[in-house]
């Protein structure tokens, strides 16, 4: 279960910098408009979909994108909205920076994995959020429907539109955000 955390002493809300003075307790520590958001450490099933997801990427990705696990993506003009997706390719350009977070322009997709805490934030606040930070690419893995939603933004770029839900058994191929073809029997 996900749940948010009054902010800091004498501020009004919670910045990226606020998060360096949490414990290192295995938590995710994510913000939404200043609004800390904790999840705690994910299920084996959500582990092990997470794992075999990102092995397939790495296999079928091309070598100029690195796929990576949990790397965080931060809106730098506010610093108040930090994202931790599960899975998130970058271009292997984006890994030379100083920095300790992504910048939203460098992520081609971003991928969450629903747990049973997190079916609101994945499917409302992070698609309404990663639409807004502009990441081309968006999924979402259902590992009790064993299913995958692919979205992409609209016109817009702003919003997500809904492109596909791939069921266990059925092969998808896509050329966006690189050719990849997969079943989510291989991951879900």
């Amino acid at each position: 279960m996900t749940m948010t955390a009054s902010v800091p002493r004498g501020t009004d809300s919670w910045t990226f910098e606020d998060l360096h003075a949490l414990p290192e307790d295995g938590k995710r520590y994510e913000l939404i408009d200043g609004r800390l958001l904790v999840s705690p450490q994910p299920a084996v099933l959500h582990y092990g979909v997470v794992n075999r997801l990102h092995e397939l990427l790495v296999l079928q990705g091309p070598k100029h994108l690195i796929v990576g696990q949990n790397g965080g993506v931060l809106k730098r003009a506010r610093k108040d909205t930090y994202l931790v997706p599960d899975i998130l390719v970058t271009p292997m350009s984006a890994l030379k920076g100083p920095l300790a977070v992504f910048d939203p322009k460098d992520a081609v997709l971003v991928v969450e994995v629903l747990s049973p805490g997190s079916r609101k934030n994945d499917n409302v606040t992070k698609r309404h959020y990663y639409g807004w930070m502009g990441v081309p690419h968006y999924w979402i893995v259902d590992p009790i429907a064993r299913q995958l939603s692919v979205m992409t933004l609209d016109a817009d770029n702003s919003t997500y539109r809904d492109v596909v839900t791939v069921e266990v058994g059925e092969e998808w191929r896509t050329e966006e955000p690189f050719p990849v073809t997969l079943d989510p029997a291989e991951f879900c």
